[in-house]
């Protein structure tokens, strides 16, 4: 749902530019020769890959997945880059963090690569002040701390891959190698560069509908190098820059840091360029709890953005996709508006509740439509209808938390603990269920308002969507359901 209200303005956009053959700036070649590849071995020795991480190795399954993440990282990255991991869990998680660096390195003697087992470096900043307990906080402590000693730095999160999609080996990757490639010889000189990300290994029906939200990842990368061109938008993780300009730009009083990064460095006429040559991926956020959670803070952080764009004002690209993330979340604003409006309406005006409710079917295309782009980037006509379908259900329900998040945002503005950071996830559908009562006994309530016998287009409309409502632990408990195999993800 990330990308709603972006996706039907790209897509407007990239039908022009397809009619009329314009394409934006890539820095990234699709492939070095030997001579290009060994300039990049040189570059190398000025790299360091960075891994902030926290509560990553929580249970078991997480640790074993955190230790085989870093082996690879370690088998498909040049030999003179070293690997920060900065750990800032509790105390109480320094034992199994260790163990899940021993673990790593016993993977890479296991493989024949225990010569590269001394890359892996960690740092622990357990003990940060209260302002700096975020992942922007530990980078900008390793930005003081090391940063001076490299010319590149590569941020990547814990559940990051270098792996191309779908390959069964490590051999033949050169994502790393392209990007400082890229950043020696092209021109204008790039100070960040991301990479397009998408997402994959989902356990759960909501880490399914993740994957397909993400598969027009490279399309997007596309539309955003044409608008944006060398000031294009970063994701706060899976990108390469230059340490000693991003340190002054790195902010730590946002909730939500990552555009405000690469708009900064906009404004200050440093590059920035979005690369679809070079492509990344990372897991879902799952269950669909988890993600409500962390989207919480997301929200919060997004709606800080308004101080942002209103003090510093940046230039006009920035501001724009700054402004197009914002509205993922005025539309959810609207839709609650436009439900709530319709249901105190419906018994005083009915010129107004016909408005309102038609405004809730508009969002729902506004919604849906941006899964146009995923039949774009070749995925089945069966998969873009089921994910359409399902994305409707979710999306009436979670609004609602999602808005109060946002609301919360400009309101404290400042610095505050993010909610939920040492809370350990679990995948409990009934429990997932349960969270989301409040909002069917909202829709309850407000059922008696919309019932009539013989409704025309705008209470048929509020009906859908209250029912949507009244549905919504039932459907995220059903998308935080475990999936069996990969059957439903090949759909």
């Amino acid at each position: 749902m990330a990308y709603s209200a972006w996706d039907c303005t790209l897509l407007t956009i990239w039908s022009l530019a397809r009619f009329r053959g314009l394409c934006g700036p890539d820095p990234v070649p699709l492939a070095l020769s030997p001579a290009e590849r060994e300039d990049a071995e040189r570059a190398a020795a000025g790299l360091a890959l960075v891994i902030p991480a926290h509560n990553e190795a929580s249970t078991p399954e997480d640790s074993e997945a955190f230790a085989k993440n870093i082996a690879e990282i370690i088998q498909l990255t040049p030999r003179a880059a070293p690997l920060f991991i900065l750990f800032d869990s509790p105390s109480a998680q320094r034992e199994s963090e260790q163990a899940v660096v021993r673990r790593a390195r016993q993977m890479l003697e296991e493989a024949g690569h225990g010569p590269q087992c001394g890359r892996i470096r960690v740092v622990e900043y357990r003990d940060k002040p209260p302002q700096l307990r975020s992942k922007p906080g530990s980078l900008s402590l390793w930005l003081k701390d090391h940063g001076h000693a490299f010319e590149y730095m590569m941020v990547l999160d814990a559940d990051s891959s270098l792996r191309p999609i779908g390959a069964r080996d490590l051999e033949g990757t050169d994502v790393v190698h392209r990007l400082l490639f890229a950043m020696e010889r092209y021109a204008p000189r790039p100070h960040l560069i991301q990479t397009s990300i998408r997402v994959t290994g989902g356990r759960t029906i909501f880490g399914w509908l993740e994957e397909e939200e993400s598969s027009a990842s490279s399309f997007h990368a596309g539309i955003f190098a044409l608008i944006f061109g060398n000031q294009a938008p970063c994701f706060g993780h899976n990108f390469i820059c230059r340490p000693s300009e991003f340190s002054r730009h790195l902010r730590t009083d946002y909730l939500s840091h990552d555009m405000i990064e690469s708009a900064s460095l906009a404004a200050h006429g440093k590059s920035c360029f979005m690369t679809q040559a070079a492509a990344t991926s990372e897991r879902p956020e799952e269950p669909a709890s988890a993600w409500l959670r962390r989207d919480a803070r997301w929200a919060r952080g997004c709606g800080q953005w308004w101080h942002y764009l209103l003090r510093k004002r940046p230039p006009w690209r920035p501001s724009v996709y700054l402004l197009l993330a914002l509205s993922n979340y005025l539309a959810q604003y609207g839709g609650c508006a436009a439900i709530l409006l319709a249901c105190l309406a419906y018994r005083h005006d009915m010129t107004l509740m016909h408005a309102a409710a038609p405004a809730y079917f508009l969002l729902a295309i506004v919604v849906s439509a941006p899964l146009i782009t995923k039949k774009l980037a070749g995925r089945s006509l069966r998969t873009v209808i089921v994910a359409s379908v399902l994305r409707l259900l979710l999306f009436t329900g979670l609004i609602w938390p999602r808005t109060v998040a946002f609301l919360l945002g400009p309101v404290r503005a400042r610095w505050s603990p993010r909610p939920f950071r040492n809370a350990q996830i679990r995948c409990n559908p009934l429990w997932d269920a349960a969270q989301m009562l409040p909002i069917s006994l909202l829709a309850l309530a407000l059922w008696p308002r919309a019932a009539c016998d013989n409704p025309g287009f705008g209470p048929a409309m509020l009906q859908f969507a209250l029912g949507a409502m009244m549905l919504s632990p039932i459907t995220v408990a059903l998308m935080s359901w475990p999936i069996g195999g990969r059957g439903l993800q090949n759909g």
